[in-house]
């Protein structure tokens, strides 16, 4: 079986910001979705989140439910949704009331701990 065989996502040429405080997690995503083929720009400062995203065009943010101990980071992915309204969202987050919230904004929702699969499933858009 060939690597493209194995893994049906690895084409998918998709502009992904990542924005995590927590560097582990943000350097691990940002590599799962690296091998999967997608062009991916990191943040890790709520501040920094809207520059880049102002100065690059995104088809999918993957933004932490609690950045640091003030941002909430499911009011900033609204935010940038009122930038582009069909902006593909998914919040990650250890915390099950913030799969509550981010399902009731329309945002997809990505448990901590994840594994691969999961980010290929996230990729496939379930």
């Amino acid at each position: 079986m060939n690597e493209r065989t194995a893994n049906p996502v690895r084409n998918i040429a998709l502009r992904v910001l990542v924005v995590d405080d927590e560097t582990v997690v943000r350097d691990l995503l940002s590599g799962m979705l690296t091998q999967a083929g997608c062009n991916v720009t990191t943040a890790a400062e709520p501040r920094t989140v809207l520059d880049d995203f102002d100065s690059n065009q995104f088809d999918l943010v993957v933004m932490d439910a609690e950045i640091g101990p003030r941002v909430d980071g499911i009011l900033l992915a609204g935010q940038l949704q009122q930038f582009d309204p069909k902006l593909r969202v998914v919040i990650i987050s250890g915390n099950t009331e913030n799969e509550a919230r981010a399902r009731e904004e329309g945002f997809g929702f990505l448990s901590k701990p994840f594994a691969e699969k999961d980010v290929e499933a996230l990729l496939a858009g379930r």
